[in-house]
């Protein structure tokens, strides 16, 4: 489905200006020549604020999710956060492989254990995971 810049006149400005300047980087390492997996080596957020443009009282926290099993939380590493309240700006740098299907949610911590989503976003990587299975005794052969 194509969309007309038109379309966007609908949307109230503040939102679309937000729909316009938010930013998800992720930067990726590949000593495979991009046959995969990724090594996800860092995560830039821009743009990161509330709706009602408020303060964090904390830095928010990103979780990356691989199915229903997490493979990252900011939290775990805060010496591998930097966040620029001013800016929006979240970056986070970690070593972790990815492949196939990925979740990552922020959001602000909130007293009382609560928390507010900020965003949610999914990614596939293309990729599957390497297969250990030997399929020389089978008479196949991997072309690549």
């Amino acid at each position: 489905m194509r969309y007309l810049d038109a379309d966007l006149d609908t949307i109230p400005p503040y939102l679309s200006r937000l729909l316009n300047d938010f930013m998800i980087s992720l930067t990726v390492d590949s000593e495979n020549e991009f046959k995969g997996p990724y090594i996800l080596t860092q995560i830039i957020c821009n743009q990161l604020f509330k709706s009602d443009y408020s303060e964090f009282e904390e830095p928010p926290i990103l979780e990356i999710y691989k199915g229903d099993r997490k493979i990252h939380m900011s939290s775990w590493e805060p010496d591998s956060v930097i966040w620029n309240e001013e800016q929006g700006v979240l970056a986070i740098t970690m070593n972790k492989i990815i492949y196939g299907d990925m979740t990552m949610l922020c959001y602000e911590q909130l007293q009382r254990g609560e928390r507010r989503l900020l965003f949610r976003y999914w990614i596939h990587t293309a990729f599957l995971p390497k297969s250990n299975e030997d399929t020389s005794s089978i008479g196949l052969s991997t072309v690549g």
